[in-house]
């Protein structure tokens, strides 16, 4: 910046504010404030933290403390799995690179905001309760994501298929029902726990898209051709769009690689 342009933009700053300050400034006059400025602090359940140090999440979490009201359904899920405390169905529903579709229907599945046809029917009594899928039984919301008969196949195909690439014994004793709806969040060393959260959350999606060719189209095909099609899809862009970080996502997946040609070959149909 040369020399004019800096004494243009000085006399601009100096018409803004006031003479005598102005008159201090050219004079170098220097003022020793006799009132020490407040130390300035953030207290949270009887912790101090000064506002240099303090953070919005910090804001944030201090003020839903008290207007913060749980959601009603975490006591319905605490009673479906008895011994679970509710707020653990939140553990593992950030799943990181997850599609936007996945993690907006994980959102609605926990919160039980999910269209069953016995919720439609409450609405429209035209529309029946049964599942359109089996098209026997009331279609609740355990009802379509594990009760229902036509599943039978797909989730012995998905055990097989988790426990192929990650292992059986990670998967010995755990609730299945509960694994399915809500993932797992159990770490172990060298076991990709976001990697079988995101492959679970794709596996619901599918079930739910299911549901809705046949509710809507009166078509029934595999949930497995929806879930594999949709897993691919999406770790195809991810591979595509975040190149640098992909390898990281993929760790310890012995179903997915890349060949010398940069390819993504896939053991999975």
């Amino acid at each position: 910046m040369n020399e004019t342009t800096t004494v243009n933009m000085y006399d601009k700053i100096k018409e803004s504010i006031p003479i005598d300050w102005v008159r201090q400034i050219e004079n170098n006059v220097v003022i020793e404030r006799k009132i020490t400025f407040p130390e300035l602090y953030m207290e949270n359940n009887g912790e101090k933290r000064p506002l240099r140090d303090s953070k919005v999440k910090d804001y944030y979490k201090a003020l839903i403390q008290k207007e913060f009201k749980e959601p009603a359904l975490e006591k319905v899920w605490e009673k479906v799995f008895p011994g679970m405390e509710g707020n653990q169905i939140w553990k593992q529903w950030n799943v990181s690179k997850n599609s936007i579709e996945c993690q907006d229907h994980d959102f609605k599945l926990r919160h039980n905001r999910l269209y069953t046809n016995v919720v439609i029917h409450q609405i429209i009594k035209d529309v029946r309760r049964e599942c359109d899928v089996c098209k026997t039984d009331p279609e609740t919301l355990m009802h379509l994501y594990y009760e229902c008969d036509k599943l039978k196949i797909f989730f012995t195909k998905l055990k097989e298929f988790l426990q192929e690439n990650w292992g059986k014994q990670y998967f010995e004793g755990k609730d299945w029902k509960k694994t399915f709806l809500f993932g797992v969040w159990e770490k172990e060393e060298k076991v990709n726990i976001n990697m079988i959260n995101y492959v679970l959350s794709h596996a619901r999606y599918a079930v739910w898209l299911r549901r809705n060719l046949a509710h809507f189209e009166q078509k029934i095909i595999s949930v497995w051709a929806y879930f594999v099609s949709g897993l691919k899809k999406d770790i195809r862009l991810i591979c595509k769009y975040e190149k640098e970080e992909f390898q990281h996502f993929v760790n310890g997946c012995s179903f997915i690689s890349v060949n010398d040609k940069g390819k993504l070959m896939y053991k999975i149909e």
